[in-house]
């Protein structure tokens, strides 16, 4: 008796093994990893947020007296959760934690573990030609928000969305090749078997070609919807220009003003606020120009020497005149700040919970602003990567009365060995009402 050839399921498997293949051979890049996920912070030939990465793998591997395999393994542990290292006493995590400052490193829990391996490649062989080869000027001049953020896969600059497409696109061509060449197997099994073939219908009319049409296309409309609706308000790496071009790095980078000196609500109220012009006047009443040329150069600065344009417009704002060394309060005018960080109505932030009892250096949410020439948002500042800080984040009781009824509590499993550390999660720091009201 005859037997129908049955297509599909051979389709499925060869669409499955297609899948497969594609998934084992797509090894992610180092280099575009690193420049994801790494490059805000560090360089490999010279220190930037952090130490500059050339050789680490080999100072990793002598300090500890490890062989590649132990020292891929620390690194691994170090880029997942460098904090981790530090509070289970590593010697050379603690320091290198306090050669910069204490200022903590991004922790990337979530990150796949072939892209940290593909990192630790890259630190080894950065500089290898061969592996990674250097990038032509049309290639180098690709813009920075690649290092930003934003994911270019391994063809050099194409998004991650336009090779998805292709992707797609490829995968549907083949298995609509593959359908027709079972379909026409089918028909000759049969033809050869007598059995009497109805008419056949275009392709397109099929209902199971249909069914698949209708579900790529709203997979991807949904997708896409999903993806739109989840980005709605971030703005990481947004600086835009100011009405006062005020340099982060010449005042807190090169004079080491403390930053709750300008932003003096910081520590003391739910808003960091904007300095008023009034603190600015404290020290421009009497420095009235910008660094001269050799002291931009000897500490790169940006913006003509001697300049003295944006102090005028501070004196404008305050009414201040230079020459006879008074204000005229009928000359006031507040200058028109562009607001950079902004959290959605619903939630609550307060700064002096996080700066004054949380000990939380500026730098940790608003990243290096003492490097910044122009201001921008450092952080996604999502509810994912909040959560996530509370989550990894040990609350500091050291002279700390705000938290005395939390140590008390974990008290007993500290001195036991039980836990080694209370972090904001175990506090409440994740519970919605503390955030949403």
């Amino acid at each position: 008796m005859h037997r129908k050839f049955n297509k599909w399921p051979f389709f499925l498997l060869t669409l499955i093994s297609l899948l497969l293949t594609i998934g084992a051979s797509a090894q992610p890049d180092g280099r575009q990893v690193f420049k994801s996920n790494c490059a805000t912070c560090h360089m490999m030939d010279r220190p930037l947020t952090g130490p500059a990465l050339d050789g680490a793998f080999e100072r990793v591997k002598s300090f500890h007296g490890f062989d590649d395999e132990q020292t891929v393994q620390w690194l691994e542990k170090w880029i997942r959760n460098s904090q981790a290292m530090i509070q289970d006493g590593d010697e050379y995590a603690v320091q290198i934690f306090n050669e910069w400052n204490k200022v903590p490193m991004n922790s990337f829990v979530s990150l796949p573990e072939e892209d940290i391996l593909a990192v630790i490649d890259y630190i080894q062989n950065w500089n290898n030609p061969e592996k990674y080869p250097v990038k032509t000027a049309q290639a180098a001049a690709a813009p920075a928000a690649e290092a930003g953020g934003t994911s270019a896969g391994a063809s050099g600059g194409v998004s991650t969305n336009l090779l998805l497409i292709i992707l797609l696109v490829s995968l549907l061509v083949i298995s609509l090749i593959l359908a027709r060449v079972t379909k026409v197997l089918g028909k000759v099994s049969r033809e050869m078997e007598g059995e009497e073939l109805p008419a056949e219908r275009p392709f397109y009319t099929s209902k199971k070609f249909v069914i698949l049409v209708s579900v790529v296309l709203v997979s991807f409309i949904g997708f896409q919807a999903v993806k739109g609706a989840v980005s709605l308000g971030k703005q990481q790496n947004y600086a835009p220009d100011q009405p006062i071009k005020y340099s982060h790095k010449l005042h807190a980078g090169v004079l080491k003003i403390d930053c709750k000196y300008c932003h003096y609500n910081s520590f003391r109220g739910k808003t960091a606020s904007i300095p008023s012009v009034n603190v600015c006047m404290n020290c421009h009443k009497y420095v009235n120009k910008g660094p001269d040329a050799a002291f931009k150069a000897q500490y790169q600065l940006d913006g003509p020497a001697n300049d003295t344009v944006e102090i005028a417009k501070i004196y404008a704002a305050a009414g201040w005149d230079p020459k006879k060394q008074e204000y005229h309060k009928d000359k006031q005018k507040p200058v028109e700040w562009v607001r950079i960080h902004n959290l959605p109505d619903h939630v609550y932030f307060n700064h002096a919970q996080h700066v004054t009892a949380g000990k939380i250096e500026c730098q940790t949410c608003h990243g290096p602003v003492e490097e910044y020439e122009v201001m921008k948002q450092f952080a996604p500042l999502t509810m994912g990567w909040c959560i996530t800080c509370h989550r990894e984040t040990k609350v500091d009781f050291n002279n700390n009365g705000y938290y005395d009824k939390y140590f008390e509590k974990y008290h007993e499993a500290l001195d036991k060995g039980e836990i080694n550390g209370v972090t904001v999660e175990m506090i409440g720091g994740t519970e919605c009402q503390k955030c949403h009201y």
